[in-house]
């Protein structure tokens, strides 16, 4: 009889660990969007395409000197986005004869947690600034956790892109 009660016992930890391993919490969305920084600030394009989820889709509207550019994308075109501005600005830099100069941060300012705690919604202010370019901007992320791994699966972003004399 104890065996049956130690295996039932056994049996609901597992589940209940395996399900709260499924589960977000506030320090992995932190831990998020430290990457997230962290692969922007160091052009990683590999480490930014790796935070997103394969079923991803978001919208971005970007304002360059007054006008709007609006662009849909899917995890295929963030990373080739990704990668093509990496390699422009490395090339950019590197005809300069400089290191890509490159500073951002970004601010969670709302999270919203789906009630299973699968998902979260997050409003997120950001500040980019590469060489002279000032961009600006404010984003709604989804944000799910799968296999242990949090993924960006929707983003609805809207920036002002500037450029900054000295």
């Amino acid at each position: 009889m104890r065996i049956y009660l130690l295996g039932a016992g056994l049996i609901v930890l597992a589940m209940w660990g395996y399900m709260y391993s499924r589960r977000l919490s506030d320090g992995a969305i932190a831990d998020f969007y430290v990457l997230d920084a962290k692969s922007t600030v160091d052009l990683d394009a590999e480490a930014s395409c790796a935070l997103v989820a394969d079923d991803f889709h978001g919208t971005s509207i970007s304002t360059i000197r007054g006008e709007a550019v609006k662009q849909s994308l899917d995890k295929a075109k963030f990373c080739e986005d990704m990668h093509r501005a990496v390699a422009i600005l490395r090339q950019a830099a590197q005809a300069a004869h400089t290191a890509p100069n490159v500073s951002y941060s970004n601010q969670q300012n709302r999270v919203i947690f789906a009630p299973d705690h699968r998902a979260a919604t997050i409003d997120v202010t950001y500040q980019l600034d590469i060489g002279r370019m000032h961009v600006s901007g404010q984003r709604t992320d989804k944000l799910i956790k799968r296999d242990g791994k949090v993924l960006l699966l929707e983003q609805d972003d809207r920036s002002d892109v500037s450029l900054v004399m000295r």
